[in-house]
């Protein structure tokens, strides 16, 4: 029994080993990408140090657009596959774009380690954001900007506009955003809550190690609800390797408990989101997938339908209404089609709801951190709002809406990638 017991520890060093040396090949063989002109360092108010990634306009300048990631990614979320990105699309389109890293992420930085397996989205909400978007303002100068999120992203978002009523929000895009999860069928798996909670970094590590595995296998699966025909084929393992982002076991089980069916409450229960939708105040456009398992198309029209304020706009992306493709919940961010039927839309709803008002002065702000580059910059004043500002209404949910640019900012084609964009450019908003 004691040699059984011998060879079974054996056994499992070797196993733990062999791991061990394949996620150090890949880390070497993947090397981070480093995109950002700007990496600032933000520090929220409970003592977490987390990151806002820039990437700035040829020229400077430019309305400034918020990036909150999903419940599994980081900032990487938006900028993947690099050059045909929605953050590509939006800087070769004169925006100012900032990709948020919460603590969340595993390069957020905690005053004591024990907090991140602890932090929950009511943590995100009144912590990590109003942090982030003050940032923003400081170094842009711009008293509100534009807020895109995915999935956790836009769900972030609404529980924003309840408690905050959009406060520095000029628009507000989500990708498969679950207003709640009302009619969705949850299968609980038990097993990985508590691997999550005991071996949090050692599962991290095996979640990005199947990076490779993805690029030759395509596993249909509810933990991995994505349509991989639909995918864009430069998004490859490197960029899946450092984009994926295995949840803490707070958010984790937070999220869980919302989709097992307890009411979607906040802050302590005082935030009654799953109620409260109706009331969002944000100009809203929401984009679903035909194929997405945590809304149904007519959950979609229901949200939608309920929403008071009339500036908003559906985008329901299947066959059935003329989209190339079932989009699925993750390819929402990075679909083959999505510099058309995603990215163009998107930038129209920006274009459709400038950050009004003259631009401040931006205040200096102080390096923290080895990798903050902040640049001190004079903005220019804005261009004064136009009178006949655009208004959306409800009309025609549950299609795939596309309305032409407004022909002072939209060429007449899309460059098909960031480096064509450099030469063939909008007419950018100040």
């Amino acid at each position: 029994m004691e040699e059984l017991l011998f060879v079974v520890a054996v056994a499992a060093i070797l196993v733990c080993l062999a791991a061990l040396a394949y996620f150090v090949a890949l880390q070497m063989r993947y090397p981070e990408p480093t995109h950002a002109h700007e990496v600032h360092i933000v520090a929220a108010a409970d003592g977490w140090q987390l990151r806002l990634h820039r990437r700035r306009p040829a020229g400077g300048g430019g309305e400034p657009v918020f990036f909150m990631h999903s419940l599994a990614s980081n900032h990487l979320n938006f900028e993947v596959p690099y050059g045909y990105a929605l953050v590509d699309y939006l800087v070769a389109a004169g925006y100012d774009c900032w990709t948020f890293d919460s603590r969340a992420c595993r390069d957020a930085v905690p005053p004591k380690r024990a907090m991140r397996f602890k932090s929950t989205v009511d943590d995100l909400l009144v912590q990590d954001v109003p942090a982030a978007l003050q940032r923003i303002r400081e170094v842009t100068g711009r008293a509100r900007v534009h807020w895109i999120g995915h999935s956790m992203g836009g769900m972030v978002l609404y529980a924003y506009d309840l408690k905050f009523g959009g406060e520095g929000l000029a628009s507000a895009v989500t990708l498969g955003s679950p207003p709640g999860f009302k009619g969705y069928h949850h299968v609980p798996h038990d097993t990985l809550v508590l691997l999550n909670h005991v071996a949090h970094t050692l599962l991290s590590c095996a979640f990005r190690g199947l990076a490779p595995y993805f690029d030759f296998q395509r596993p249909v699966s509810r933990l991995v609800p994505i349509n991989w025909d639909n995918v864009h084929p430069k998004l490859r393992a490197p960029e899946l390797f450092h984009a994926a982002e295995m949840p803490t076991p707070g958010i984790g089980d937070q999220m869980n408990g919302w989709a097992s069916g307890k009411p979607w409450t906040m802050c302590g229960g005082t935030l009654e989101v799953d109620a409260s939708l109706h009331k969002i105040k944000t100009p809203l456009l929401a984009v679903f997938g035909g194929l997405d398992p945590f809304i149904s198309q007519s959950r979609a029209r229901e949200f939608f339908g309920a929403i008071e304020n009339r500036d908003k706009k559906m985008v329901y992306l299947s066959r059935a209404t003329g989209a190339s493709a079932n989009y699925n919940h993750i390819d929402l961010a990075f679909a083959r089609e999505g510099e058309r039927e995603v990215f163009q839309p998107i930038l129209e709803w920006l274009q459709a709801h400038p950050v009004e008002g003259p631009a401040r002065r931006a205040r200096p702000v102080a390096k923290r951190g080895a990798r903050t580059k902040v640049a001190e910059v004079d903005l220019p004043e804005a261009a004064a709002p136009a009178a006949d500002n655009v208004h959306l209404s409800a009309a025609g949910a549950g299609r795939a809406l596309r309305r032409p640019a407004p022909k002072k900012t939209a060429s007449k084609s899309r460059p098909r990638t960031a480096r064509a964009a450099a030469k063939k450019r909008p007419r950018k908003r100040t």
